[in-house]
Parts: structure tokens; C-alpha cells; sequence
């Protein structure tokens, strides 16, 4: 018993050192995507106010009036700075949701 304790330990303790690594490389990658979305301006950035993982790309180009093409080109831009994720909804509709 007292040995497969000391392997849990010894397991949580390299967890803990992997999530300190990880915490490091996040925090490094949120200043750049910070520093990114601080250049957003005009309808652009109205997208991204909106992009909660309840809105779909086509709900946001109606209510900002543009095309569904701009909103889907935008957020794959922002998903690739680590800006956004996709929730997938019903027949494969995305729903763009900040992470920062």
C-alpha cells in the first residue's frame, strides 16, 4: 500500500510540473493574442464581442450586416492566434467562442 502511494505522489508531483510548463507556454501565447486583438478595430471587433459559443458565423454577419464569409475568414484568423475555439451545435454549425 505504502508503495503505490508513493508512486501517486511521485505521479501528481511530475502533473504539477507539467501544468507549471504549460502555465508558462499559455501565459507567453496570451500576451501575443492579446497584443493581436488590440489591433482589432471597426466591425471586426464588434465579431469578436460576439463570438460567445452561442452565436453561429451566420448569426453574427445578420446582426452586423456583413458576409457570412467575412465573420468565417475573421474567426479562423482569431482561431489560429489562440483567440477563439469552435463549438460544434447541430449539423456541424460553428460557434465561435473567445478563450481570452
Amino acid at each position: 500500500m505504502d508503495e503505490n502511494l508513493k508512486v501517486l505522489k511521485e505521479i501528481l508531483e511530475a502533473l504539477k510540473d507539467i501544468k507549471r510548463g504549460i502555465n508558462i507556454i499559455a501565459s507567453a501565447q496570451k500576451d501575443k493574442a492579446l497584443g493581436e486583438l488590440s489591433k482589432v478595430r471597426g466591425k471586426r471587433k464588434q465579431m469578436y464581442k460576439m463570438f460567445n459559443g452561442k452565436n453561429s458565423l451566420e448569426d453574427i454577419a445578420k446582426k452586423l450586416k456583413t458576409s457570412h464569409e467575412n465573420v468565417r475568414l475573421f474567426s479562423i484568423e482569431c482561431q489560429k492566434t489562440g483567440l477563439v475555439e469552435f463549438i460544434k451545435g447541430k449539423w456541424g454549425t460553428k460557434y465561435p467562442k473567445k478563450l481570452v
